[in-house]
């Protein structure tokens, strides 16, 4: 697996010194992301991302999309076996507060999934 792991956008809000309120973009580096599975290039394949929605630890969520990955993708007779030749996995780990999706309303994850 490759990783990578890059910085995203934030804001953050800032009281000046004569009270008004500046907000400023911040770079935020809680997250994280793999290449799970590479056969070529962006103009040649199709990219697959993986989010972790409800993971509150990396090392599980990088598992279990590792695990995912290579039983769709790797083996023959996998699912997709048959065009893993076209396809990029990619694994994208958000930290979540919340271990489970809401229900009725989003829940305090990475994503805000509910059903």
């Amino acid at each position: 697996a490759v990783l990578h792991t890059r910085a995203i956008g934030s804001t953050l809000s800032m009281a000046g010194g004569d009270g008004s309120r500046q907000q400023r973009s911040q770079p935020r580096r809680d997250w994280e992301s793999r290449t799970l599975h590479a056969s070529g290039p962006r103009a040649t394949t199709v990219d697959v991302v993986l989010l972790s929605e409800a993971y509150t630890r990396a090392d599980h969520f990088f598992a279990d999309a590792d695990r995912a990955t290579r039983s769709y993708f790797s083996a023959r007779g996998a699912t997709f076996f048959g065009v893993s030749a076209l396809i990029n996995v990619h694994a994208v780990y958000l930290r979540s507060a919340a271990s489970k999706i809401g229900r009725g309303g989003p829940a305090d994850t990475a994503f805000r999934c509910y059903r």
